[in-house]
């Protein structure tokens, strides 16, 4: 929301049709496109990057967000499991700064943020089960950052990222299944209590002003950088 007060076009896209839509409405303004699919696909990936450029002529920022989580140890997992969240982590990422890098070199201008998470720097378990593929993913998603940010800085794009703790989102109900709100918001404020310096997680509001703060100017002289968000979770 914050991007488009500030006038910017958005490209969107998402896995699910109806919540893509959903979201499209909320938005303000008219400027704004989605792409649904799967972002994994690079036929997804080349036609949000068309779709863009054709609108707005030009890509200024790219956000990649496409994540999984996943939850299960590693004698457990069957390749396809594995497959299927290392696409939609990484392979997303990949083939989105694939599609809009040309465009950006060519206008010598560019910013990209990638969402990482401090599971990327450490690890941890969920009940008992480690979280490593999740882990793994957002560790190759840190280096992508900094790998591109060496590559491409001289081009004039700057590659960033963000590694947020324990936040607020949906994502817990994929880990348990039937979870009600009350146990939802139980488990919460329990791994706010107990692993943070802050005493709580962070709401997405908190991860969306990092990101914004780096796909702006105010972050002109930051590439290659992860920026942690997470309450203090690492130092603890």
């Amino acid at each position: 929301m914050r991007l488009c007060e500030q006038g910017a076009t958005l490209a969107l896209n998402d896995i699910d049709a109806d919540a893509l839509e959903t979201l499209m409405r909320r938005l303000p303004g008219s400027s704004h496109l989605s792409v649904p699919g799967d972002i994994s696909s690079y036929e997804t990936a080349r036609k949000l990057a068309a779709a863009a450029l054709q609108r707005a002529g030009r890509i200024d920022i790219l956000i990649n967000n496409a994540a999984i989580l996943h939850c299960r140890d590693i004698t457990e997992t069957p390749e396809d499991e594995f497959d299927r969240v290392v696409d939609a982590n990484v392979r997303s990422a990949y083939l989105c700064c694939r599609a809009v890098i040309p465009a950006m070199v060519a206008a010598q201008q560019g910013v990209i943020v990638n969402v990482g998470s401090i599971s990327g720097m450490a690890g941890m378990e969920f009940d008992g089960k480690s979280t490593w593929l999740y882990s793994l993913t957002k560790a190759a998603l840190l280096q992508l950052t900094r790998s591109l940010a060496s590559r491409y800085g001289r081009d004039g794009l700057r590659i960033n990222a963000v590694a947020p703790g324990p936040t607020r989102t949906s994502q817990l109900r994929g880990l348990v299944p039937g979870i009600t709100a009350e146990q939802e918001n139980m488990m919460w404020r329990s791994t706010g209590a107990e692993k943070t310096l802050l005493g709580r997680v962070g709401e997405p509001d908190e991860i969306a002003n990092v990101v914004f703060f780096l796909a702006g100017p105010e972050s002109g002289f930051m590439t290659g950088s992860v920026v942690v968000a997470d309450g203090g979770y690492l130092v603890r």
